[in-house]
C-alpha cells in the first residue's frame, strides 16, 4: 500500500512523453495547428516502454489539424485541431484517457510568405483510471505465502476522476532560403493546474508542464538536409532534454513537389536513452521509427532496452483547379 502512495504522487505528476516529438507536432505546440502545406493533415503513434522490468507501458495517440482559412497574397491562416491519447502504465493498467480541442493563429510577417509568428490554444477534458484488482497488499500475505483470495481491509475512495486542462503556444518560423529554416516554439500545459490524486486529495495538483523547442533545416545540395534539434522540457521536478540531428535523402520530387525520402537519426535523452530514428515518406505519408536504448541507473534492470516508437501522418492536399475565363482573352 505505501508503494501505491508514492506511485499516485509521482505518476500523476508526469505527461506523456515523446522521443518524436517532431512527427506529433501539435500535442507539442498548439501554435503548430494548420502549419504545413497541403488541406487537411492525420496522423498516430504508439509507444511501448519498460518491456523487462514490469508490463510495458502503452501510449497511443490519434490527431489531425486543418487550415480553415487562408490568404493566398499575405499568408496568414486560422487553424484547428484535435488531439486524442491513451496511456496504460503497469500492473494496476493506470490509464489516461484525453482529448484536446486547439485553436491557432498563424501571421505572415512579410509578403514572401517565409517568415511566420504563430500563437494557438488548447483545451480539453481528461479522465484517469485505476484497477485496484490487479495490485498487491500486505494483508494477502499469510505466513508468507500471497494469496490474492485474502481479503483486505483497504478502502479507496475512487478508481476515477475527470479533470479539465487547457494550454497556450508561440512559435516562430523563418525561411531565409530554399536551403535553410530555422524554428523556435515555446508552449505551456496545464495552466488551470487540475486536481490530479485518486484519494480525493485537494491538496495535489498537476504542475504546469512548460516546453521548449528549437529546430533548424539545413539544405547540404538538392537531395540531402541536415535537420538539428533541441528539446526541453519541464514539469515539477521532472525535466527532459532531447539532442539529436535527422539525416534526410531525397530519393525523387514529382511536379507537384511531392517527395519520396528516406531519413536516418540519432538522438540523445539526457542521463536517460540514446535513440535512433530511421523513416521515409511516399505519396505525402511520413512514418518514422525509433527504439531507445536506456542509458539510465536503470540499465541492470533494463538491459539496455527502453521502448520503441512509431509515428506516422498524411497530408492531404487538393489539385488546383484552373477555371477557364467566361470571355478569353487573346494574347497579342
Amino acid at each position: 500500500m505505501l508503494l501505491f502512495f508514492f506511485l499516485n504522487n509521482f505518476l500523476l505528476a508526469q505527461d506523456i512523453h515523446f522521443s518524436q516529438f517532431w512527427m506529433n507536432p501539435i500535442a507539442v505546440n498548439p501554435a503548430a495547428v494548420g502549419f504545413y502545406d497541403g488541406n487537411f493533415r492525420i496522423g498516430a503513434y504508439n509507444r511501448s516502454q519498460w518491456f523487462s522490468i514490469t508490463k510495458a507501458y502503452q501510449t497511443n495517440g490519434l490527431w489531425f489539424d486543418v487550415p480553415l482559412a487562408k490568404r493566398s497574397s499575405h499568408q496568414d491562416i486560422f487553424g484547428l485541431g484535435m488531439t486524442f491519447d491513451f496511456d496504460q502504465a503497469g500492473d494496476s493498467k493506470f490509464t489516461s484517457l484525453q482529448s484536446n480541442l486547439m485553436l491557432s493563429y498563424i501571421r505572415a510577417l512579410n509578403r514572401k510568405n517565409n517568415h511566420f509568428l504563430m500563437i494557438g490554444i488548447s483545451g480539453g477534458i481528461a479522465q484517469r483510471t485505476i484497477n485496484y484488482a490487479s495490485l498487491s497488499f500486505d494483508e494477502q500475505f499469510k505466513a508468507d505465502i500471497y494469496n490474492n483470495s485474502n481479503p483486505i481491509t483497504e478502502t479507496f475512495p475512487t478508481s476515477s476522476f475527470l479533470f479539465g486542462d487547457c494550454g497556450i503556444g508561440l512559435q516562430w518560423f523563418y525561411q531565409p532560403s530554399n536551403a535553410f529554416y530555422y524554428q523556435l516554439g515555446v508552449s505551456a500545459f496545464h495552466l488551470n493546474r487540475p486536481r490530479q490524486s485518486l484519494l480525493k486529495d485537494k491538496s495535489i495538483y498537476m504542475p504546469i508542464k512548460g516546453n521548449i523547442q528549437l529546430t533548424a533545416g539545413f539544405g547540404i545540395n538538392t537531395t540531402m538536409i541536415i535537420t538539428p534539434s533541441v528539446f526541453y522540457s519541464q514539469q515539477g521536478q521532472y525535466r527532459e532534454l532531447l539532442l539529436g540531428c535527422l539525416y534526410t535523402y531525397i530519393i525523387s520530387r514529382d511536379l507537384e513537389g511531392v517527395l519520396s525520402k528516406f531519413e536516418i537519426g540519432l538522438d540523445y535523452r539526457w542521463n536517460d536513452a540514446i535513440y535512433i530514428v530511421m523513416g521515409s515518406e511516399f505519396k505525402r505519408i511520413r512514418i518514422n521509427i525509433s527504439y531507445d536504448f536506456n542509458v539510465s541507473k536503470l540499465l541492470p534492470a533494463s538491459d539496455a532496452r527502453g521502448g520503441i516508437e512509431i509515428s506516422l501522418y498524411y497530408i492531404l492536399k487538393k489539385k488546383k483547379v484552373f477555371k477557364r475565363e467566361s470571355i478569353p482573352c487573346p494574347i497579342f
